[in-house]
């Protein structure tokens, strides 16, 4: 009997033994139905059809265009799906550019498949986490661009999370010193990359005025 509760997932990534992995795990799994298997991009628009989705997993490189693309199929959907990025743990570069293009998340590809299992599934349900390497990178990113250019900036409370983890607190670290509930701050970093994937689009937006004026 199909279990429509389950959450359906697409897993794209150019390694055949990744995708026969996820195939054989969640075929068995409780949670989650594994819809969509693709070796690239194109692969899985091709497959996509009106099949509508609750996560892509993505391991495809490059990181920055492949999310933007897939970010561009989830959000034709009545509810979006979450674009979540497959990559080494270390790969920091990556990582910060998959959660630019779009990403609501990353989990380390040497993560074993039930563990990433649990953790799309608390994911879906409004769990965000975020890195001390990541959250250097997020202040980097909006300390380096003209405020001028009325681009959204972050909150105090947005670079108190930032700093803080940036020196290596965990999320439940920071809802101790906020004295606020755990998902008061997965909700806190939920914005945050809302934030980021809006300024990055806004830039590209200028970037491309500026290019076309240049042309005129």
């Amino acid at each position: 009997m199909i279990n429509l509760n389950k959450y359906k997932i697409a897993v794209v990534d150019g390694r055949s033994t990744v995708l026969k992995a996820f195939n054989d795990y969640f075929v068995q799994s409780s949670s989650f139905d594994l819809t969509i298997t693709a070796n690239s991009v194109e692969e899985f628009y091709k497959k996509q059809g009106r099949e509508h989705l609750d996560i892509l997993l993505c391991g495809v490189e490059p990181a920055y265009k492949t999310v933007r693309l897939l970010c561009g199929a989830a959000a034709c959907q009545p509810n979006p799906a979450n674009v979540v990025l497959w990559r080494a743990f270390d790969d920091k570069k990556a990582i910060f550019e998959g959660i630019l293009a779009g990403a609501t998340g990353y989990l380390p590809e040497l993560a074993p498949i039930p563990v990433v299992e649990s953790r799309l599934l608390a994911h879906r349900k409004g769990t965000y986490w975020i890195s001390p390497g990541l959250a250097r990178s997020i202040l980097n990113y909006f300390e380096q661009y003209d405020h001028t250019n009325n681009l959204p900036s972050l909150s105090k409370m947005e670079s108190f999370l930032l700093q803080t983890v940036s020196n290596g607190a965990s999320v439940r670290g920071v809802a101790e010193r906020l004295k606020e509930p755990e998902f008061h701050v997965h909700a806190l970093i939920q914005k945050l990359y809302q934030k980021l994937h809006v300024t990055d689009l806004e830039k590209s937006c200028m970037s491309s005025d500026t290019l076309l004026k240049s042309l005129n």
